[in-house]
């Protein structure tokens, strides 16, 4: 019998699809005692719950799951345990009589080098980079390489750290570094739409972050447009601009017009002591770049009161044209 596509599906079906979100999605857990622990979760020594597999979860699944844990923990008493849960036994199968049964496969194979580039940023955002590495070993195929790739024993330690900027801007917590702790690094790793992404090539200046007046502050903002337009026709001629454009936008760019899905961005903010002389702008991709470093902006100012003064560690893009 055919159906018609406005036709609403069987209740079964509807109802399996409504499951299989709430799964991925952390809100329902589903139990299984085929599997040893540590399959999907495990807790570490310091008795927090961590997710083994970053792509077993859609919706921030495994997020959901970590929080209720963290409220569980709140309300019991470990003082029998040194005040936290115990630390999850190494794997074994609690069924060794169907240990030969083959394990079912939920996904296809992933083991390209994106996905161990994603790998690498998990384990920087997670501040665990040797479990997703070993994660990234273990997927087989080209993920290792592409873990390599961004995360390594020479950018490790400089990207984890910075992966925490945006936290100095809030209450002194222990184990997070201070801004003395973080000078000359060229990554950052920061969050726009709900996804994780890795800037390269950028400085980190530590600064005092004065807020400017806000009358001054609204001058300053009216006169960015006249000065907009002069420095898009200062870079027209510039060697690694006319690298990116065609003729016909860098037509554009000479008459003071920005490529479309272009920006122009303040290194240094007018509401610090950034200026709108052309040095201090930089051309950069609206994509998810000028979001991301836009909402670290943000997020860094956002407990500095008016004539407020701070010391922060700022990303500044490098050159004229950013990426």
């Amino acid at each position: 019998q055919r159906s018609s596509p406005d036709q609403p599906r069987p209740g079964g079906i509807r109802e399996k699809e409504k499951l299989e979100k709430l799964v991925f999605s952390g809100d329902v857990v589903m139990l299984s005692d085929l599997y040893g622990p540590a399959r999907l979760f495990y807790i570490n020594g310091e008795g927090q719950l961590m997710s083994a597999d970053p792509h077993a979860f859609r919706f921030e699944g495994a997020a959901k799951i970590i929080k209720a844990f963290d409220d569980s923990v709140k309300c019991r008493n470990y003082q029998r345990t040194g005040g936290k849960p115990r630390p999850t036994k190494s794997p074994m199968k609690v069924r060794p009589s169907v240990s030969e049964l083959p394990v079912p496969k939920a996904f296809g194979t992933i083991n390209s080098k994106a996905a161990g580039r994603l790998l690498a940023a998990g384990g920087v955002y997670n501040q665990n980079p040797e479990m997703f590495a070993d994660t990234a070993k273990k997927l087989g195929g080209d993920a290792a390489e592409g873990f390599d790739q961004v995360l390594n024993e020479q950018s490790a330690g400089s990207l984890v750290a910075l992966s925490s900027m945006v936290m100095l801007g809030r209450a002194s917590v222990a184990g997070r570094p201070s801004v003395a702790s973080l000078g000359e690094l060229k990554n950052y790793l920061g969050k726009t739409k709900g996804e994780q992404k890795l800037l390269n090539n950028i400085d980190v200046i530590k600064m005092d972050y004065i807020r400017r007046d806000r009358a001054e502050l609204i001058t300053m903002r009216g006169q960015f447009r006249g000065m907009r337009s002069k420095f898009l026709k200062s870079i027209s001629d510039n060697p690694e601009v006319k690298k990116r454009f065609d003729s016909a936008t860098l037509a554009d760019l000479a008459n003071g017009k920005a490529p479309k899905g272009w920006d122009v961005h303040h290194k240094l903010p007018l509401d610090d002591s950034g200026t709108n002389d052309v040095g201090n702008l930089v051309l950069i991709k609206r994509d998810f770049e000028h979001n991301l470093f836009t909402n670290t902006q943000s997020n860094i100012t956002r407990q500095i009161g008016t004539n407020g003064a701070k010391e922060i560690l700022w990303p500044v893009p490098k050159g004229v044209i950013y990426p």
